[in-house]
């Protein structure tokens, strides 16, 4: 064989070899990828944000992830503590603890939601959350949605006579459920009080408590209308059994909501009464309505 021959033949070899090189690097690259499906996009909201001191909140969020979850691990929420391990009060925190270790989801692309968040004695404060994916294992790596903060403010101070409020309760919008509650609060004592008012006329109430259970309640039923609650009680009062009282509310949607629709979840309510020793009927209210809007996210 000549030199010549010799030389032609290295160089064939070494195309030949550097072909299969670039082959073998694109079947990795290619199975690599395939072993590492994008990370899942995670967002984080309160309802009520602010909150008041004493109430629950409801935290949710959605998931949105190409392939099965089980792929990237387990949903947490989590909050953030200071490096000294105190709550911290603003975004980002120093590092986070885990309040809910795998939170419970249906669908691919999910929403969940967590009533358990009790705000009481924190009026006043903020706490930080964020929502988290816990790593299955390599090579995917766990992943965070931004941190949000949640207020609380402190209650209010009683004044005047009497005061009445209405705020979200347990709500579950995306399954459709919905929920209000009426706070009646006597900064004096007072009698014969008649709470009222109505829901809506496109749901289905499922369940109402009184707490306490006091007085008389009657529901009056308008076909195809909103349901009308009256509440009858005696005397309510720092120097009664009671000075506050309170009526939950939940319902069930009968109809879709469309994206960007905006729902009136409650009518206004009020409350009449009397003074001891005094005729005269006095009225607090009438609340402002609770709505809803489907922002389809």
């Amino acid at each position: 064989m000549t030199l010549i021959q010799k030389i032609k033949n290295q160089k064939i070899t070494s195309i030949v070899i550097a072909s299969m090189l670039v082959i073998g690097s694109l079947s990795i690259t290619n199975m690599t990828f395939a072993e590492q499906p994008p990370k899942p996009a995670l967002a984080l909201a309160f309802n009520p944000n602010p909150v008041l001191d004493g109430n629950l909140v409801t935290m949710s969020g959605n998931v949105t992830v190409n392939s099965a979850l089980s792929d990237y691990g387990k949903l947490q929420l989590q909050q953030g503590l200071n490096a000294d391990d105190s709550p911290a009060i603003n975004c980002p925190a120093a590092k986070y603890v885990t309040i809910v270790d795998n939170i419970d989801h249906t669908t691919i692309t999910g929403k969940w939601s967590y009533n358990g968040f009790d705000t009481t004695g924190l009026g006043g404060k903020s706490r930080v959350f964020q929502m988290n994916i816990a790593p299955a294992g390599d090579p995917i790596s766990g992943n965070q949605s931004d941190c949000v903060r949640l207020d609380i403010n402190a209650e209010a101070e009683c004044e005047g006579e009497i005061q009445i409020s209405a705020e979200d309760s347990n709500a579950d919008p995306d399954n459709g459920i919905f929920g209000y509650k009426i706070k009646v609060e006597a900064c004096t004592d007072v009698e014969n009080l008649k709470i009222q008012g109505g829901s809506n006329g496109w749901s289905e109430i499922t369940d109402f408590v009184r707490d306490p259970v006091i007085g008389d309640l009657t529901k009056k039923e308008q076909p195809k209308k909103n349901t009308v609650f009256y509440w009858k009680i005696p005397e309510l009062g720092p120097s009664e059994a009671y000075d506050e009282v309170t009526f939950t509310v939940i319902m069930k949607s009968l109809k879709e909501i469309s994206c960007g629709e905006t729902v009136q979840i409650n009518g206004g309510w009020s409350v009449a009464y009397n003074l001891p020793n005094d005729n005269t009927k006095y009225k607090a209210g009438y609340t402002s309505p609770l709505t809803y809007t489907n922002e389809c996210q």
